[in-house]
């Protein structure tokens, strides 16, 4: 993480300066409402302190910084790291002689045929020209005092500098007064063209190329509220509004799209006051691209309400789970869980066959079984027939088949290798569900298998968001439970952070024979199997379907 970066992502109103140390950021503390920037932080390690001692006197370190402001700490950046303060003598600038030469007549219609300016604003920026009379001459003061003479060719494109002089922003003294907002442009005909519809701006020195401006001008930048970028449309001139975003703050950064490449070419082509200034008012904010607001979202909630089918999903297998789940929804992760003989496995694959008899395509993960075994059972639940003949197999597969596609492997996996099969699958056969059984069987590092998980099943969500599809995972549950314990989300193995991500968490209970007996002698009748919803994000039903179970076909039935 880059200091300066984060401090302008926060918003933060701060000053670079350099101290024996190395570069610090000063600003008012965002724990203590300072309003004397008593607080610093470094620019090369993050370490960082506030000096209302007896208000506040906090300080820690960058990583603290940002879990103290609600953000997850990345570390520091090694570029920043290795900054080794080195006292720099000042910089000596020196100021030019004012040049004596005034506009002829060939410099004027110069100007006012090839620029498109008037006299009156020529006038007013105190243009001169080169003693021989092949360049104008642009003046630029800072403070009342003349820091630089620069000049341009008439016959060709070509710019010089008077020799050590300061970079600053032209025209920067008649910005002065006004606090609220300064436009910078990029050259110092788009600034005068400007002029001449009635705003004041400002323009870089030396095109796209020298930002040393930034630097000598920093005080002067902080004093404005609202900065409004004029620049050319071109590489360079986006990658220095990209800059200019990034150093002076996104939040208070406008971008300005003119009807032609610059201010001066409107000028040239008759573009009427009325439509310069209809672009400045229409200036864009440039908010990071996460960063929406509620309205963009009206129309599309509008049509949730209006049609609620869009929030039913593809309906299950069961009844019963419909009226809880009301179907399975695009862009949601179902976590599937339950002990050692539950039927998670069996009961997925009969979701999976359910969802391929809707023609709806299926790609499936079985970690745990080879293929050969778990189509078996497919084919039994397909024909609900312990033992169905060559020719009932043959139309099973043509039912089903065409819509199933196989991750090829009952081994240890790894998780980007799942990942890079699901996508093409998803890109190549419009696949929708997405099932891996179960989470044990990818390869994970051993020293930090707990937030692998996490980053795998974040990834995971991140697919199906991504491809507008639906993902099933299986999870065991952490290890000491029986047969008869029925677990719930927060037992799920591994961190709590997969069930947190998943929208749905199903959970497979049967009761041993023991319980059953149990229940028998006190009169009454427990089910075969229990599915438990106990995490339903859209709807936030919970609750549970009983379901009976024919091994013969390995079937479950909701009745």
């Amino acid at each position: 993480m880059d200091i300066r970066y984060y401090l302008n992502s926060k918003g933060f109103n701060w000053r670079e300066v350099n101290r024996a140390t190395g570069p610090v950021a000063t600003m008012n503390c965002p724990f203590c409402g300072d309003r004397e920037k008593k607080f610093a932080i470094s620019l090369t390690d993050g370490a960082w302190n506030c000096m209302h001692l007896n208000n506040c006197g906090r300080k820690g370190s960058f990583l603290q910084l940002q879990r103290e402001l609600g953000d997850a700490p990345l570390p520091v950046d090694a570029a920043n790291m290795m900054y080794r303060p080195v006292k720099e003598p000042p910089k000596v600038y020196v100021k030019p002689d004012m040049p004596t030469a005034m506009l002829d007549g060939r410099a004027l219609e110069w100007l006012e045929k090839e620029r498109g300016f008037t006299k009156e604003t020529i006038d007013h920026f105190g243009m001169r020209q080169s003693e021989k009379g092949g360049s104008v001459c642009w003046l630029y003061y800072k403070d009342g005092q003349l820091v630089n003479v620069k000049s341009r060719a008439m016959s060709e494109k070509k710019f010089w500098n008077a020799k050590s002089a300061e970079p600053v922003l032209y025209n920067r003294d008649n910005c002065k007064g006004n606090n609220e907002r300064l436009i910078i442009t990029e050259g110092e005909f788009d600034c005068m063209a400007l002029y001449q519809y009635g705003i004041e701006s400002v323009s870089v020195p030396n095109g796209t190329g020298d930002k040393r401006w930034i630097d000598t001008e920093w005080e002067f930048l902080q004093g404005f509220q609202e900065i409004i970028l004029c620049l050319d449309n071109d590489k360079a001139g986006v990658a220095l509004r990209d800059e200019l975003i990034q150093r002076l703050g996104r939040y208070r950064c406008r971008i300005v799209a003119l009807p032609h490449k610059d201010a001066n070419e409107c000028l040239i082509q008759g573009v009427p006051v009325n439509a310069v200034h209809d672009a400045f008012r229409n200036a864009a904010d440039v908010p990071p691209d996460l960063l929406v607001s509620a309205l963009d979202y009206t129309e599309e909630v509008i049509e949730l309400f209006n049609h609620p089918a869009m929030v039913e999903g593809t309906k299950t297998a069961f009844a019963g789970l419909n009226k809880l789940l009301h179907g399975w929804r695009d862009q949601e992760l179902t976590i599937w869980s339950g002990t050692n003989g539950s039927g998670k496995s069996t009961i997925l694959n009969q979701v999976m066959l359910d969802l391929l008899a809707k023609g709806v395509p299926v790609c499936m993960a079985s970690l745990e079984l080879p293929p050969k075994q778990y189509l078996r059972w497919a084919v039994m639940q397909w024909t609900e027939r312990h033992l169905p003949d060559d020719e009932q197999i043959y139309k099973a597969f043509a039912d089903f088949g065409p819509y199933l596609y196989i991750i090829n492997t009952h081994e240890e996996i790894e998780p980007a290798r799942v990942l890079d099969c699901f996508t093409y699958a998803a890109r190549r056969y419009g696949v929708k569900h997405f099932i891996i059984d179960s989470l044990s069987r990818l390869s994970f590092p051993l020293k930090d298998e707990n937030n692998e998980h996490k980053k795998f099943v974040s990834d995971f969500l991140s697919f199906v968001k991504a491809n507008n599809a639906h993902g099933h995972l299986v999870a065991h549950p952490r290890k000491g439970y029986s047969d008869d314990d029925r677990p719930g989300k927060v037992d799920i193995g591994g961190t709590g952070h997969i069930t947190n991500l998943a929208h749905n968490v199903l959970i497979m209970w049967r009761p041993s024979q023991e319980l059953r007996d149990k229940a028998f002698q006190k009169g009454k009748e427990p089910p075969e199997s229990r599915l438990l919803v106990v995490k339903n994000r859209e709807w936030g039903l919970e609750g549970s379907i009983d379901l009976s179970f024919n091994p013969d076909v390995k079937k479950f039935y909701n009745h």
